[in-house]
Parts: C-alpha cells; sequence; structure tokens
C-alpha cells in the first residue's frame, strides 16, 4: 500500500493534480460535504469501533444525469474484537472528480452484538453550472430586399429594387445562457447562448456568444435567423411587365440568416413579490 500511495502521489503530481485525504467517521451524523474538483482523494475509514466485519462500496456518480454512475470498488475489512480505537482501514485511491462529479460511498458494517448497520456518505464536487434565462432586446439591420413595378412610357412596367435601409431593428427576446459554476466569482463570465424572440408579426431564433457582468447583465453577439423580403423566384430584377403588379405581389416572405447584438437583463425573482407582502403585512398591522 505504502508503493501505491507513492505512486499516486507522483502521478497526481505529474498529472497536475492535487491529494489530500477524508476520513469518514461512522460516529459522524454528517454524512455529506462539498469537495473541490481535480484533487486525487484518497478516503480512510475511523471510528469503526469494534465492528466484526466492514462492507465498503465507491461509486463515482454524474449529478446531472440520474442514476448513471461508474462502480468503483467493494472490499470487506475484517476487525479484530478490541477496546482500542483501530487505525484507518484505507479505502484505496480514487481518481480526481470534474465539476458535476460526486463519490457515494455506502459503508454496511456489523457491530459487536451483531446489529447490521448502513451508512451513506456523499462528497460531492457541485453542479457544474446553470441554465439561466435573461429578457432584453436584440438589433438587426434591415435586410429585406423590397421591389415595386415601375411605370414606363410605353404602358410597360419594370420591377424595380426599392433603395437600401439602413435602420435597425430591434426584437424583444428572451435569452438562454449557460452559466458555470466557477465563473460565480468573477466580474465577467462567457458563455454560449441561444434565445427566442418576437419581430411584432413573426418568431425569431437566436444562437451566438454572449458575455455577462456579475451574472445579471449580458452582451451578445451571433446570427439570428427570422422572416426577410425576397423577390419571388419567378421574377427577376430589371424585368419588363405588361401589367403593374403590387408590392405584395412580387415579394416572398422567407427565413434567412441576419447578424443581430443583443443586451439582456436577469431577473433573480419576481419584483412584485416582495412588495405584496409588505402590503399584506402592513394590511394586517
Amino acid at each position: 500500500m505504502k508503493h501505491t500511495m507513492i505512486a499516486l502521489v507522483l502521478w497526481g503530481w505529474a498529472a497536475g493534480f492535487a491529494a489530500d485525504t477524508i476520513q469518514i467517521d461512522l460516529d459522524n451524523t454528517l454524512t455529506s460535504r462539498p469537495i473541490e474538483p481535480g484533487i486525487a482523494y484518497t478516503f480512510q475509514l475511523i471510528n469503526y469501533g469494534n465492528s466484526v466485519s466492514i462492507k465498503v462500496k465507491i461509486e463515482r456518480e454524474s449529478i446531472l444525469v440520474d442514476r448513471l454512475s461508474i462502480p468503483g470498488s467493494e472490499r470487506s475489512e475484517p476487525n479484530a474484537l478490541t477496546d482500542a480505537q483501530p487505525d484507518p482501514i484505507d479505502l484505496g485511491e480514487q481518481l480526481p472528480l470534474n465539476r458535476g462529479e460526486k463519490f457515494v460511498i455506502t459503508v454496511k458494517w456489523t457491530d459487536a452484538a451483531g446489529k447490521d448497520k448502513e451508512k451513506v456518505f456523499t462528497f460531492s464536487t457541485g453542479a457544474r453550472g446553470e441554465w439561466r434565462t435573461s429578457y432584453g432586446f436584440v438589433f438587426l439591420p434591415n435586410e429585406n430586399e423590397d421591389y415595386f413595378s415601375k411605370a414606363n412610357d410605353d404602358n410597360t412596367f419594370t420591377i424595380t429594387a426599392k433603395e437600401e435601409n439602413d435602420d435597425l431593428g430591434f426584437v424583444p427576446t428572451a435569452m438562454f445562457t449557460w452559466f458555470p459554476k466557477q465563473d460565480e466569482s468573477k466580474n465577467w463570465s462567457g458563455s454560449w447562448v441561444g434565445g427566442l424572440g418576437f419581430d411584432f408579426q413573426n418568431p425569431v431564433v437566436l444562437a451566438g456568444y454572449g458575455v455577462t457582468y456579475n451574472q445579471n447583465i449580458s452582451f451578445s453577439l451571433g446570427a439570428a435567423f427570422h422572416q426577410q423580403n425576397r423577390l419571388r423566384g419567378e421574377y427577376k430584377d430589371m424585368q419588363v411587365l405588361k401589367e403593374t403588379l403590387a408590392e405584395d405581389a412580387l415579394i416572398d416572405k422567407v427565413y434567412r440568416a441576419n447578424y443581430f447584438l443583443g443586451f439582456s437583463y436577469r431577473f433573480s425573482g419576481n419584483p412584485f413579490k416582495k412588495k405584496a407582502a409588505a402590503e399584506s403585512s402592513a394590511a394586517k398591522n
């Protein structure tokens, strides 16, 4: 075991992992505690007293996926009956956990009186992060290609493009952002974002990258898929017609990609909830 421990420490140092030991106290009522990711933990069993036999099962589980586990090890450690406090039982070395994983250690033992007992200990690195929703606006350049039928001197009409409009349009949106746990203490956090909006007539789908300031104010840039005006396929620019056509007859509304600039704000709760509670309390008084 000594050589194994030395090998683990050297391997952890070479891989850039720190090492630590956690003692599992069977007398302790605290059975759950957080641990840090990226550390090679060794578990030891203490305060198992006069147990006749001990069985330990170690499982490495994902926090985000229910019932997904990687079997660890099962081992039995006999213990002679003695009143002296026994030495810690080394449960073996475990690989470092990533964020979003946990060790679940189940200890079953039989005491000196022959009574079977069981305790489950959980050591978690915490969730990897969470999806957050913010509300705001995105701004889109006008990429419509509008046409009209222009009258000619010979009683014909020419399909003519309208002058380009460089105005920016805006769309109210709900943005969905993945916020990683390790960014909670940072002023700025970056993440991929997605969103849904409505341009007062049609839905808009958004995807891009955003940065968030202190978990609340977000700025994003990406692609928006929304309806735009295009000349119908049966016509072409500068085509001569024998009769005039309305603009709606010349135009198709199709979904095309466009770039967007976005701003959104995350509300941590219902802004009216506290006020309503205060008003209710004041009414009782």
